[in-house]
């Protein structure tokens, strides 16, 4: 038995055990099995794949942005690492301090936001900050640094900032 036949006795067996349950549908299975058409071969495993993977990514994106809760846009000004991009730390906050290499944070304005990066000019250069961080302010609702990180440190209030988890 070749496995495309294989594969469509299977799922003609279930759509037999399913309208067995309905009488009124199993009546007038030629007529719904003319009108049904499933995909054939691995069409089916490749739209369960799809699926599965869509439902992990919204999940995913879902549960990182519930975590940070800080927004930047357009024409806000902000404190940012002034290291350069080689630094690991990529820190931006909306109020001074140091950033988590210890050095002082660099005032500018937010360029653009666009794909998850901030993207401001530093000494005529533009440079790109993540905004998906692995470490945020932990001082709470009422804080309004928004100092987020990719390494760990204090935030611009001078409190350790704690590692994002995911829910």
């Amino acid at each position: 038995m070749t496995r495309g036949l294989w594969r469509e006795q299977e799922i003609d067996r279930l759509c037999e055990v399913r309208l067995s349950s309905f009488p009124k549908a199993a009546a007038g299975r030629k007529d719904m099995g003319e009108q049904l058409s499933l995909p054939k071969g691995g069409n089916m495993k490749r739209l369960l794949v799809l699926a599965c993977a869509l439902v992990f990514a919204f999940v995913f994106v879902g549960t990182a942005a519930a975590v940070t809760k800080v927004t930047f846009k357009k024409g806000d000004a902000v404190y940012v690492c002034g290291c350069g991009a080689a630094c690991p730390c990529m820190t931006i906050s909306k109020k001074a301090g140091k950033c988590g290499c210890g050095k002082d944070l660099v005032k500018t304005t937010i360029d653009k936001v666009s794909k998850g990066k901030a993207y401001v000019t530093i000494d005529g250069k533009t440079q790109a900050f993540s905004l998906s961080a692995k470490y945020v302010c932990a001082c709470g609702k009422d804080c309004d640094c928004a100092t987020i990180s990719q390494k760990p440190g204090d935030c611009a209030c001078g409190k350790p900032m704690e590692a994002v988890k995911a829910k």
